[in-house]
């Protein structure tokens, strides 16, 4: 597989700020990032499959594989999407679908989440599916079933929870 050269990028991709990138666009313009580190911009769609993340904007596509380790002081925050697996260390998640994953810290204001772990954080809105919680803060949604080990609710409608 042919790695893009910078050239062929889209317009959005040209403007992020990203390092060491190894990048695939397909002959319909579908971008792929296989590696190297994304460290601001805005993502507007296409595939992840490996790499770290540090800051910027995920407007749209999928995640497979890799790290969201956003920074201290700088968080990245991610619009919608699909999210496949992969770990995600603070930022702030608004919409999309978690499919599998680590989730270690950060705010979820909204979406739906089907399966993984989550370690620490606070949830405010949306729906959760099946996963393991582990500790944070719940303020409001759907639980709909999985696994509650601690953490404190707040509020939100929530069907039993194994422990």
């Amino acid at each position: 597989m042919k790695y893009a050269k910078r050239s062929e990028y889209p317009d959005w991709l040209l403007k992020a700020d990203i390092k060491d990138e190894r990048v695939t666009i397909s002959c319909d313009g579908v971008v792929t990032w296989h590696s190297g580190t994304w460290l601001g911009g805005t993502w507007r769609d296409g595939q992840w499959l490996d790499g770290v993340w540090h800051d910027g904007m995920w407007h749209d596509g999928v995640w497979h594989d890799g790290l969201w380790v956003s920074g201290a002081w700088i968080y990245g925050t991610w619009l919608s999407g699909e999210w496949i697996d992969g770990t995600w260390y603070r930022g702030t998640w608004l919409d999309g679908v978690w499919r599998d994953g680590l989730w270690v810290s950060g705010a979820w204001i909204y979406g739906t989440w089907l399966s993984g772990e989550w370690i620490d954080g606070t949830w405010y809105r949306g729906t959760w599916h099946d996963g393991t919680w582990l500790d944070g803060r719940w303020y409001g949604g759907r639980w709909l079933g999985g696994a509650w080990h601690g953490g404190k609710w707040f509020g939100g409608y929530g069907r039993s929870a194994s422990t």
